[in-house]
């Protein structure tokens, strides 16, 4: 299993190929649990990729088959190792820490076993971080509370935090791991904190360097969308008109482009969407120009409520009702 994460503008060149996979059976090495493991032989990244540098394919995930995973004894490890004799201090860990989030867990919680044992392996913040990252992956999409999506995200910020302070990172991730701060911020609704965390990414000499730029871009403008969410349903259209404005009318048509050629949340879509409209409406579009970005908000924040209403509080839900159901 490699160790780092695929840059985001190096995921976007991949070629693409059929998902296949083999099955084995292997011991468990701590409780000796027959283990059932399916093991990833290729891929493919049709489904394009995530703003979390998550590269999706067609159909099954390749990151489902990453590990493999006792219920036992709630030994987790990735597929490459698995079935293979731990060290005594190990085994030991996996009994005393490991075996009280045994049970049949979904990925994501297989995943932080996974995490808790590399962090006990000694694995570097960077790695930690990766770890958790694929977790999220699988967590990402589910239908569950932001309170405890809050646990995943924080901990992704808190270990690229202390990599990056204590200059764990190679310069030539900095950027990303910046950048990817700033968007797991954004997408725990810290929206001040991604702002401030996407502004240092702005900054940064190695940015154009990078092929990050235009990311940071769209992601910025989007920490603006829960605001708007309010002036778009109160009428408030007042000032811009500027070239501002229509600078961030294409950064949204950009956003939009992207989140509709690549995996992406259905708020994510409807957000950009209103984003385009907001500043179409201030810079004086016609009707026939706006309608198409009504509709494409609309849409998605229906398909936002159906697919993850856990993911908002009363209020959040009232809002987005209001823009599904939106008429100008």
């Amino acid at each position: 299993m490699f160790r780092r994460i695929v840059p985001l503008v190096l995921v976007l060149s991949l070629t693409a190929g059929a998902t296949t996979l083999e099955t084995d059976t292997r011991a468990c090495p701590v409780c000796g649990e027959e283990i059932e493991v399916r093991v990833l032989v290729s891929t493919n990244n049709f489904g394009g990729v995530g703003t979390d540098f998550a590269q999706h394919a067609v159909g099954d995930q390749p990151w489902w088959y990453w590990i493999g995973y006792s219920p036992e004894c709630g030994y987790a490890d990735w597929v490459g190792r698995f079935g293979e004799e731990l060290p005594d201090d190990e085994t030991a860990f996996v009994r005393e820490t490991l075996s009280g989030r045994a049970g049949e867990q979904p990925l994501w919680e297989r995943y932080y076993n996974l995490y808790l044992l590399e962090e006990f392996r000694g694995a570097t913040g960077v790695e930690l971080a990766d770890t958790l990252l694929i977790g999220w992956w699988c967590l990402r999409p589910e239908n569950v509370s932001q309170a405890y999506r809050y646990n995943y995200t924080d901990a992704i910020i808190t270990l690229l935090d202390e990599a990056l302070e204590a200059g764990e990172v190679a310069p030539e991730q900095l950027v990303e791991r910046v950048y990817l701060a700033a968007e797991m911020s954004r997408l725990e609704g810290n929206y001040d904190e991604a702002k401030r965390r996407f502004e240092e990414a702005m900054l940064m000499p190695d940015l154009a360097e990078s092929g990050m730029s235009d990311f940071v871009v769209s992601q910025l403008l989007l920490c603006d969308a829960p605001e708007i969410r309010g002036r778009v349903l109160e009428g408030d259209f007042s000032g811009g008109g500027g070239m501002d404005d229509a600078e961030d009318a294409v950064t949204a048509q950009g956003a939009w482009e992207f989140f509709s050629n690549n995996v992406s949340d259905a708020i994510d879509r409807a957000d950009a969407a209103l984003l385009v409209y907001y500043y179409g409406t201030r810079l004086g579009w016609t009707s026939d120009e706006l309608a198409p970005w009504i509709g494409r908000f609309r849409e998605n924040y229906s398909q936002e409520l159906k697919l993850r209403p856990l993911l908002y509080d009363d209020g959040e839900m009232e809002i987005v009702q209001a823009l599904a159901d939106y008429i100008k």
